[in-house]
């Protein structure tokens, strides 16, 4: 029996869609990235290829999971799309690690620190996660994991488009998108 055709190599592509608010629209715009990935599904080194798409959609609360055309016929399935999930339902750790940019933020147990409530933290935090989008989007989602040993707080940050859709923590951990952005400027000329 030939091993190499039931081996596959999957190729992961992302896009984060900040502006479709429309599930036709944001699958058929999903599609048409997917299908103009230009990889061949026939043998390279011996080895097949499958490209999958992690299309999210903050404004539809939703991701979709596809794969090309030629990759739906070669796996003798009926649909493109592999999934849909809603992202309130999803883990953000259960994505493929280059769909992620992950930092943490550290505040110490100082005086210095322990000046500050929650919510300004919020504010300044959520300033540099909406920064990071601003760099990493469309192929990344950043999340801020914040850390304060003042408070003995632990919660995450995303950027503001995904207002209440938010990911599902595995722990008893917070997701914040609400920080309020020209507060949190201030705070951070001062931080």
């Amino acid at each position: 029996m030939d091993n190499k055709k039931f081996k596959y190599d999957v190729i992961i592509k992302s896009r984060i869609d900040t502006k479709t608010d429309n599930e036709v629209h944001a699958i058929n715009i999903a599609k048409s990235f997917i299908n103009a990935y230009d990889f061949i599904n026939d043998d390279n080194d011996n080895e097949n290829i499958i490209t999958k798409l992690y299309y999210i959609v903050p404004k539809l609360g939703k991701i979709f999971i596809l794969i090309t055309e030629k990759d739906m016929k070669e796996l003798g399935i009926k649909s493109q799309i592999l999934d849909t999930i809603s992202i309130k339902d999803f883990s953000y750790i259960k994505f493929p690690p280059k769909i992620i940019l992950y930092k943490e933020l550290i505040i110490k147990a100082t005086d210095e620190y322990s000046k500050y409530s929650l919510e300004d933290i919020k504010n300044f935090t959520q300033v540099i996660v909406n920064d990071m989008s601003e760099k990493t989007f469309p192929y990344k989602i950043p999340i801020l994991k914040v850390i304060d040993y003042n408070t003995s707080k632990t919660f995450i940050i995303l950027p503001s488009i995904f207002g209440d859709n938010v990911f599902k923590t595995d722990e008893n951990i917070e997701v914040f998108t609400d920080g309020d952005i020209e507060k949190g400027k201030i705070l951070l000329e001062n931080f």
